[in-house]
């Protein structure tokens, strides 16, 4: 059977959590989705960078906090009531799937594919 996805009373859905194939991953917390509560607009902008992504490079953006269940506040955040911001993990050259910081070595400074997502949202 299909798996829908989680909905909140707003109408906002969780992002799929590990689509075959695509071209991110997901972290955050709370776990399992629980902070990934996305406007429509906003899923559909991830899954638009995400395609377009994919022809660009072989590694996976990291998808973060969105939203919890119902707008609550957000611990952490001054955002992240709308479904309408979300974080993006920084790229690393070694493509690991975990935190990475911009002082980091591991940080893909040199590329400037952080940057290329980024921008790949605003398009």
């Amino acid at each position: 059977m299909l798996e829908v996805q989680r909905k909140d009373k707003r109408g906002l859905f969780i992002i799929p959590q590990a689509p075959e194939d695509a071209g991110y991953y997901v972290y955050g917390t709370p776990g399992d989705g629980a902070g990934q509560y996305a406007h429509p607009a906003m899923m559909t902008a991830i899954l638009r960078v995400e395609r377009e992504w994919q022809a660009i490079d072989k590694r996976k953006f990291g998808v973060g906090n969105i939203s919890l269940a119902e707008g609550v506040k957000y611990k952490g955040h001054a955002t992240h009531r709308s479904g309408l911001e979300v974080d993006v993990r920084p790229l690393r050259k070694d493509g690991r799937q975990v935190a990475v910081h911009w002082y980091n070595e591991e940080y893909d400074q040199v590329g400037v594919k952080t940057r290329l997502v980024i921008n790949t949202f605003n398009e």
